[in-house]
């Protein structure tokens, strides 16, 4: 019982130690540093363009819909892809570039796809990258929030209030 006990012991410290090693590499390597500038660069973009569609959802007639889509989603939607764009420049990391081309395709298809639906409100090509969006943009921050713990940084999400900011 002693050596079955014993083996368990050592077999529950390797698991921490290797468990923790990945958040001690993240640390020592710089990579911990790395991801919390890629967040303060990332984070008031990203806050500006989820904050953006939450007040998109807010509208209720087609004809708002259609001067918001054209006159400021679509523009924001172009900034807000150029600031991606450039970010991904200051960075050299391969993994989290992986990660951020995911953020930059979704906001392309989220453009592309209001575009297509700005030109043709049946068009089902437009509904298509719209969810094409949803799919990479949660792919995004799944993959972000995975490498980030990796890297030994917890993201914490807030919940956004539109309300609160247009304030």
């Amino acid at each position: 019982m002693g050596k079955k006990l014993a083996v368990i012991s050592l077999f529950t410290a390797l698991l921490f130690i290797f468990s923790g090693c990945s958040t001690l590499v993240g640390l020592f390597s710089g990579k911990s540093d790395t991801m919390m500038e890629y967040l303060e660069s990332t984070n008031d973009m990203d806050s500006a363009h989820l904050l953006l569609l939450m007040e998109e959802e807010t509208i209720l007639s087609e004809e708002e819909l259609l001067n918001f889509t054209e006159n400021k989603l679509l523009p924001g939607m172009r900034d807000f892809l150029n600031q991606a764009v450039d970010v991904r420049e200051q960075f050299d990391d391969e993994e989290l570039l992986e990660v951020h081309d995911l953020l930059i395709a979704s906001y392309e298809a989220l453009i592309e796809g209001n575009e297509l639906w700005l030109a043709d409100h049946e068009d089902e090509g437009a509904y298509q990258l719209m969810d094409e969006y949803v799919t990479l943009y949660d792919q995004y921050t799944n993959e972000l929030e995975a490498l980030a713990n990796e890297w030994g940084v917890t993201i914490t999400w807030e919940e956004l209030d539109l309300e609160a900011e247009s304030e």
